[in-house]
């Protein structure tokens, strides 16, 4: 399920100073944002009972921090795996 929640008041303030382009590439990123979120969580739930032969989770939900940067585990991370995370 998708929880819409309002912007706060500095967020809507942000939008009023934005040329066309930053709003529209605002509300695209946003919209996006949740789009994925929405598919994640679906898929998660999807395949939250398939299990490994020594019982862990195939599919787990990895942990977002807020404000994180990054390349979205796309990228190359030094070969240190999950383990140097």
């Amino acid at each position: 399920m998708v929880r819409i929640e309002e912007e706060s008041s500095e967020a809507k303030a942000e939008l009023v100073g934005m040329t066309l382009d930053e709003l529209a590439r605002s509300g695209a990123q946003r919209m996006l944002r949740t789009a994925l979120e929405a598919e994640v969580s679906a898929y998660v739930a999807a395949h939250r009972e398939q299990r490994a032969d020594d019982g862990t989770a195939l599919v787990v939900r990895q942990r977002v921090c807020a404000g994180a940067q990054g390349d979205g585990g796309l990228g190359y991370d030094g070969g240190a795996g999950a383990a140097g995370r």
